[in-house]
């Protein structure tokens, strides 16, 4: 059975699950745009950011098929890690796209509190 975190500290991750979606989003928005500017632009550089996540998600799922777990845990970690590179990348490109969308720079600092907000929650987390 897992073992269950106090109640401070439960309300906590739920708090970093929910405002992990923001982030994941951002890299999501991020991943399609930059898709459409490298074949737009006809850049390799860009293309080769995607197909890099793509070619690792490839990976992982043939990881899953050839080597299948009853308990569900198929070293994720590992390909997450590996993913971190170029979704950090298409993080910044949608949040550079974002920036320039929006010119007021009243709603930029806003903008900016959010983000050092999700920070401090996530590094409050890890601290723990």
């Amino acid at each position: 059975a897992p073992v269950i975190l106090p109640g401070h500290l439960d309300s906590e991750r739920r708090w970093q699950s929910y405002l992990g979606i923001a982030p994941s989003v951002l890299m999501a928005f991020g991943l399609v745009a930059l898709g459409i500017a490298a074949f737009r632009r006809r850049s390799a550089a860009l293309l080769f950011v995607v197909a890099s996540f793509a070619f690792l998600a490839i990976a992982y799922a043939g990881f899953l098929i050839t080597y299948p777990k009853e308990d569900g845990d198929n070293m994720k970690a590992l390909y997450v890690l590996d993913a971190a590179l170029p979704l950090a990348v298409c993080g910044g490109w949608a949040v550079e796209r974002l920036r320039r969308f929006v010119r007021n720079p009243l709603v930029l600092a806003c903008l900016a509190l959010v983000v050092l907000d999700l920070v401090y929650v996530d590094a409050r987390f890890l601290i723990l």
